[in-house]
């Protein structure tokens, strides 16, 4: 019997800022949405740290959000 597979991507959208505050928008399709914001939040983290800045950010935002780009 094969083996089944009840994963399903999920829609995330984001608000990243780079080093210099200029601002982008993406969506993704992720398995685990935990998992993956844990790993952008950490690359936003070293970002900071290797430009001496304090402005790289990410957050998840609404579907509508990512739309307006606001």
């Amino acid at each position: 019997m094969p083996a089944t597979n009840n994963l399903q991507g999920r829609d995330v959208w984001l608000r990243g800022t780079d080093e210099l505050g200029r601002v982008t928008f993406s969506d993704h399709r992720v398995w685990d949405v935990g998992i993956f914001m844990l790993a952008r939040e950490m690359e936003a983290t070293a970002l900071n740290a290797k430009k001496d800045s304090t402005l790289a950010s990410v957050e998840q935002i609404t579907e509508d959000r990512f739309r307006a780009k606001a």
